[in-house]
């Protein structure tokens, strides 16, 4: 009998230390990252049909335009498309397409949904900050 409760007292001890390795040394969650992207920490992540970045006078298009150029200004930037594995699309609940997400230390300080006129003067005008603050 005390050699039953002995080794059900050291799968317990067992089975607690495998649990506080675990939580302990939880490994971050890989991020699929586009060609061409940076791999860096992303500042901007844009999640939009990446299909639609030729369309000529397509707002989307536009929005994916100023996104890469700002990322030729050294903006780390992630570009997802909708149905990606990425881990970033439930992190920040994203829901509408196309969305463009502004971060500072991994925080949402500036968000963008949809393609209207307005929205792409105020992606315009965010990201025109963003490349002065580097500069």
């Amino acid at each position: 009998m005390k050699t039953r409760w002995i080794g059900i007292l050291f799968v317990v001890i067992v089975v607690a230390g495998i649990i506080a390795l675990k939580l302990h040394s939880k490994p971050q969650s890989p991020v699929a990252t586009p060609q061409a992207v940076s791999t860096a920490k992303p500042q901007i992540i844009l999640v939009a049909n990446l299909r639609e970045a030729n369309d000529k006078g397509d707002n989307c298009s536009i929005i994916i335009h100023l996104v890469r150029e700002a990322g030729q200004h050294g903006i780390p930037i992630r570009e997802l498309p909708p149905n990606s594995p990425s881990p970033l699309i439930k992190q920040y609940h994203v829901l509408t397409i196309p969305t463009l997400l502004v971060l500072h230390h991994g925080r949402v300080v500036s968000r963008f949904e949809g393609e209207s006129q307005s929205t792409v003067q105020k992606i315009r005008t965010r990201l025109a900050k963003l490349e002065e603050a580097r500069s």
